[in-house]
């Protein structure tokens, strides 16, 4: 029993609508076209930053808000932070702060007495 199909042509306009890119990506698909971990994807969903859709129960993307991301203009540098000024501790507080209660208000006591090092 040999059963004959009708072949079916695609025409040019069923090529070029199959070739187009699809509107929405799945998760492993972002990750792969923003180069970026799994963490960083679910950070920035997160934060606002993008935006994600669930369709049928699944978690895509879609395209159009990829590229947004990519083309938005770079964030200015931020000012760099003030050095932070060293706080001197005595020693010797350090050494009793142990997780024992009355050591520990000991130490505190002390340090709140310390005035720094001596010349």
């Amino acid at each position: 029993m040999s059963e004959s199909f009708n072949k079916v042509q695609a025409t040019p306009d069923d090529i070029a609508a199959y070739q187009q890119p699809s509107l929405v990506v799945t998760i492993p698909e972002a990750l792969r076209l923003l180069q970026i971990s799994r963490n960083s994807l679910y950070r920035m969903f997160a934060s606002g930053e993008l935006k994600r859709i669930n369709i049928a129960g699944r978690v895509v993307v879609r395209r159009v808000d990829l590229e947004a991301l990519v083309n938005k203009e770079p964030m200015p540098p931020s000012r760099p932070l003030a050095p932070r000024q060293p706080v001197a501790l005595p020693p010797l507080a350090l050494r009793r702060c142990t997780p024992k209660w009355p050591q520990l208000h000991d130490a505190i006591r002390l340090a709140s007495r310390w005035t720094g090092p001596r010349s």
